[in-house]
């Protein structure tokens, strides 16, 4: 995470920096600016929602296939630029930086550097079984 840090600290100063990057093991979002519908270039960059999902046994076709793979329960974070729902989104403050693996949020950076693992939830979806 350092070496992303830095670069996400060094193309700030060129404009609105947000991006998205996977390393194979974990996703890393970089909030940033954005420029608005007004013309303003202002934070937010980028919006979050963490929920949880549950996989529809509908996928299965038969009976063995529902008790090899059953419902199960997964976590997800949505990241975008705006909402994208009604739901409860979370604002990524100016030079904030996630990890995500396995659709959690595992790592939060402030633009001063300061780091917290990331344990909360903030949402639960159940799909229809």
């Amino acid at each position: 995470m350092d070496v992303i840090s830095q670069f996400a600290k060094n193309i700030r100063s060129y404009g609105p920096a947000n991006f998205i990057y996977a390393d194979g093991d974990a996703l890393f979002v970089h909030g940033h600016e954005r420029i608005k519908a007004e013309g303003k270039i202002a934070p937010p960059g980028l919006f979050k929602l963490c929920r949880f999902c549950q996989s529809e046994k509908s996928q299965a076709t038969s009976k063995n296939e529902l008790q090899k793979f059953g419902s199960k329960v997964q976590q997800v974070s949505l990241v975008a630029s705006v909402p994208l729902s009604g739901e409860e989104w979370t604002r990524l403050e100016s030079g904030e930086l996630l990890a995500i693996r396995d659709g959690r949020v595992i790592m939060e950076e402030n633009s001063s550097g300061d780091r917290e693992p990331c344990l909360k939830t903030t949402a639960l979806l159940s799909a229809p079984l």
